[in-house]
């Protein structure tokens, strides 16, 4: 066997092999880990288990294509994943390191195939090992354990010891099965070893979160995520990634010695239509019966003969996070917003407010900007939701949003339906900190709203409509384009990702949520931002007005 994973890291490293940034810093920190295990690390690296690991995987057997009943030959960036994984040591036991691995590549690399030989070996090699295939759906979650039955079966080596049922495969006392979100077996597990395949589908953690709170009684459990990039920011999945992202960069907080990630991407202000670049989303690119740049191509010429194609390019061959297909602001122009500002500094301050009190089951939003001497915007975000709602919103709209109450992002009110007499004692309770000069509100809710605030505020109405809407929408927009806007409330994050735009014959735009998507998307915190904006702007207008005609009357 030619191994070759030390080649692969020095070729990253010395830039002879392109790879993305998050790959070079995962060959540098494998480097950097080699250099410590001779001190106090507590880690070391074994050659010998390393190899071993490698040598099973090449008794995989291919099942389907040109390669049919041929066995695998690792990669050498395949061989440097499985070296890590089963290489690097405690000191202490001589047990594993690695307890999680995050895999992210672009689709047809083999990551399934790659990820169902991490189950057959801990299937042999784990006592009374419990392996798990999971997804969202059964279907998907049969994918990588249907890869683990056939490859047994093509081979007279691991069929000699792996049984072939309709279910599972078993070994001595151990069993590898597919396992879903949908399962009623879910309680009661002992996993050893857990694949959760495309987890960029999954809508909640609770799955991956009931699969390792059984990992307790194991010694050396293991976690294996595989996924592509996807297009929803607001999931585990992209979560997960932003997580292991700032693991390897080495963010202060995010040092994590027992979890293992490679992400193959393309870089940010990669040309995705230069050939070169697709190596760094697609390490089997060209190799033998895998990927090649001919296919890449014909994926290209298609996805730009569709509306939405590019978007999926990206996702899905280039391995590139990005918003919906159709969201108006980019995640990338939004991020730029977010910055730290002393909230305190705000005290007396001039701002100006917008509500937006939605149907009675969903979001209501109190949002306020403030102008800052800077003249930059500070956006200072109320979200209210009822408490009976939450557990039917998380499963429609977005996981994070009972993480987002106990943070304090929102505000639960009792029962089913939003008491809107919170966000009133709310704003009641800002006036006493801020100035706040006037309050917008859709002229369709005034009966709502007038009678509790009238006599304390500045109300004015705010038309709805597309021909209204257009400018203040498109004066918000260039604002956050030119980062003058600082709002660091992650349900904006979430919502701006929500939101995307209808046009006129006349070049109006509003701010809609995607039709197809309706019942899930927000967009609440979006409007109340375009009108509190566009609330600032008349008054500084009207201020810049009435100082020329001060400078005009000192002429005459």
């Amino acid at each position: 066997m030619d191994y070759r994973y030390n080649d692969y890291v020095d070729g990253v490293l010395s830039g002879k092999i392109p790879a993305c940034r998050l790959v070079k810093l995962a060959c540098k920190r494998h480097a950097g880990d080699l250099k410590k295990q001779d001190g106090t690390f507590p880690y070391r690296f074994d050659d010998e288990h390393a190899r071993n690991a490698i040598d099973f995987f090449c008794e995989q057997v291919h099942t389907k294509g040109k390669l049919a009943r041929q066995k695998l030959k690792p990669e050498p960036w395949q061989q440097w994943i499985i070296a890590m994984l089963y290489g690097w040591r405690r000191k202490d036991n001589g047990k594993r390191r690695f307890r999680r691995v995050y895999l992210q590549v672009a689709r047809k690399n083999g990551k399934t195939f790659f990820a169902s030989g991490v189950g057959l070996y801990d299937l042999v090699s784990e006592p009374g090992a419990e392996v798990y295939s999971a997804a969202t759906k059964r279907d998907q979650a049969k994918i990588a354990f249907t890869n683990a039955k056939n490859t047994v079966r093509y081979s007279p080596t691991l069929s000699r010891f792996i049984k072939v049922h309709a279910q599972n495969l078993t070994c001595g006392d151990g069993k590898f099965e597919a396992l879903s979100s949908d399962s009623k077996v879910q309680d009661g597990l002992n996993p050893s070893c857990a694949i959760i395949d495309e987890y960029h589908a999954h809508k909640t953690d609770e799955l991956l979160n009931v699969i390792e709170s059984g990992m307790g009684a194991r010694e050396q459990p293991l976690t294996f995520i595989i996924t592509t990039a996807g297009h929803e920011l607001s999931n585990p999945c992209h979560e997960e990634y932003e997580r292991v992202s700032k693991m390897l960069e080495g963010a202060k907080g995010y040092e994590n010695d027992n979890y293992l990630a490679v992400v193959y991407e393309l870089d940010k202000g990669d040309d995705p239509e230069n050939e070169r670049n697709w190596i760094k989303a697609n390490p089997n690119l060209d190799v033998e019966g895998a990927l090649s740049t001919d296919e890449l191509r014909k994926a290209l010429v298609n996805a730009s003969q569709k509306s939405s194609g590019m978007a999926e390019f990206l996702t899905k061959r280039m391995d590139v996070w990005i918003n919906n297909a159709d969201c108006w602001i980019d995640d990338s122009h939004w991020k730029r917003c977010i910055k730290r500002y002393p909230e305190k500094k705000l005290a007396g301050l001039r701002c100006w407010g917008a509500v937006d009190l939605s149907k009675t089951t969903d979001f209501t939003a109190w949002t306020l900007y403030f102008l800052l001497e800077d003249g930059r915007r500070y956006a200072r975000h109320r979200f209210y939701i009822p408490r009976d709602m939450i557990a039917a919103r998380m499963r429609t709209d977005t996981y994070l949003i009972e993480k987002w109450v106990r943070d304090g992002w929102i505000t639960a009110t009792p029962g089913e339906t939003v008491d809107y007499s919170f966000m009133f004692e709310d704003i009641r309770k800002d006036a006493q900190s801020y100035d706040i000069q006037e309050i917008a509100y859709d002229r369709n809710l005034s009966s709502l709203i007038i009678q509790p605030l009238a006599d304390s505020f500045q109300m004015v109405e705010f038309n709805q409509g597309i021909a209204y809407m257009s400018e203040p929408s498109k004066a918000w927009e260039k604002a956050v384009s030119e980062r003058r806007i600082i709002d660091c409330n992650p349900v904006m994050r979430w919502m701006v990702s929500c939101a995307t735009i209808r046009t006129d014959p006349n070049d109006n735009i509003k701010v809609v949520k995607p039709q197809f998507t309706k019942s899930s998307k927000r967009i609440d915190g979006v409007i109340t931002s375009i009108m509190a904006n566009n609330r600032l702007d008349v008054a500084l207008a009207e201020l810049a007005r009435q100082q020329s005609l001060d400078i005009d009357s000192m002429i005459f």
